[in-house]
């Protein structure tokens, strides 16, 4: 919440993506490097941090092995053409 960050620069220390960038006196988050870990959010003393859900969500496999099959095969397909 930018009306409430007051540009302690808390968040930007700790973030080890280098996500958080302090613009006019305000920490704003880089979407395309922030990983969603929420170290920014214990740090802030004035609570103006919270995680929100990415458009795109990343969800790891459950059968690795099945998955790396479908991989194999669908790359194999694609050299034979």
């Amino acid at each position: 919440d930018p009306e409430l960050c007051n540009g302690c620069e808390a968040c930007i220390e700790k973030c080890q993506m280098e996500a958080r960038v302090l613009e006019e006196g305000v920490a704003v988050v880089q979407t395309d490097r922030c990983i969603g870990c929420g170290i920014c959010v214990g740090v802030c003393p004035e609570n103006a941090n919270k995680l929100l859900k990415k458009a795109e969500e990343y969800r790891p496999v459950k059968d690795k092995r099945a998955h790396f099959a479908r991989v194999f095969s669908e790359r194999m397909q694609i050299q034979r053409m």
